[in-house]
């Protein structure tokens, strides 16, 4: 039960993340550098959240 529930919440991450990609990607096509440096920085930070999340559910 406990490996499920880490599984199901790795795998909210990973949508997450893709759509963050997916979302930089667009913006990088755009002109708005100011903006995809930021966010690449914000989808940095919350995959480094995201990690932390995960530790602590798998080894808690």
């Amino acid at each position: 039960m406990h490996e499920r529930k880490g599984h199901m919440i790795a795998q909210k991450f990973e949508r997450l993340f893709s759509w963050a990609l997916s979302c930089n990607e667009r913006q990088a096509n755009q002109k708005h550098v100011e903006s995809t440096q930021s966010f690449t920085d914000t989808s940095q930070l919350i995959r480094g959240q995201g990690e932390a999340i995960l530790a602590h559910y798998y080894w808690s």
